[in-house]
Parts: C-alpha cells; structure tokens; sequence
C-alpha cells in the first residue's frame, strides 16, 4: 500500500513556498523545493575576519579550500559556491550541484534547492558578488 500525502502537509507546503516567494520575488514556485525544515540553531564562525564584508566571506571560504573563479560552470570534479552581497557586504552563499542547481540555506528558514542563482537576486541577499570553487570531495 503507498503512502497518502495528508492534506494538512499539502497546505503546508504551499505556504512555505508562498512565503519564499515573497521574499524572493524572482522565485517561482515551480524552480524550488524545500529540502529541510526551518533551524533554531546558530553556527561557529571560522578562522577569518568576522565582518559583514564580501572579502571576510571569500576569507572563509578560501579557508575552506576554495579558490576564486569567474563563473560557476558545471563540472563533475568540481564544487562551486555563489557569494551574494550588496552595498552593505556579504548576504548569503549558495552551493552548486552537480546537477547544475543549487543549494541554499535561507538563514534560520528552510534549506531550498533552487534551479537558478537568479532566483534569488534582488531579495534580501543582492547579487552574486563571487563565484568560488574545490575540487569536488567524494560523498
């Protein structure tokens, strides 16, 4: 016997999804889902200037093994990242795979896989700043 989809976490979804995209309105409802729930935990800032600059999150990242790159093409032996900012510094990374879409963690809201890095653009986390990359780790 399969498994029925309640009809309360139908509604659910849609309004997560609703709420996504209002606060990014460049998110359309068929270019995303919802990989995890919303998180109440904070995180430990690594070994880099703590500041909200662009440069202080290229820092983490270079600490992390990345390098700096021109653009986020897909590769198979490679993990790429997208640093977002606007006028007032870094906003948010987002990570690609290897499918081409991407991964991002929408601060203490939910983990989304989003086709584009547009989808994004012009909320509350700016533009791509930075494209970064690794070579890929195996899973």
């Amino acid at each position: 016997m399969g498994h029925s989809v309640r009809p309360y976490q139908v509604t659910t979804r849609r309004i997560i999804k609703k709420r996504m995209m209002r606060l990014f309105p460049k998110l359309k409802a068929s270019n995303f889902r919802v990989t995890s729930r919303a998180t109440r935990t904070g995180y430990t800032w690594p070994a880099a200037p703590r500041n909200p600059s662009v440069a202080a999150a290229v820092a983490v990242f270079l600490g992390l093994g990345f390098e700096t790159c021109d653009n986020a093409d897909v590769c198979a032996h490679w993990e790429n990242i997208a640093i977002f900012g606007d006028a007032a510094g870094y906003r948010h990374a987002a990570r690609q795979l290897e499918t081409g879409h991407w991964l991002s963690k929408l601060g203490k809201l939910y983990d989304i896989e989003h086709k584009f890095l547009d989808d994004l653009a012009d909320g509350s986390y700016g533009t791509v700043m930075q494209f970064m990359k690794r070579p890929r780790r195996p899973e």
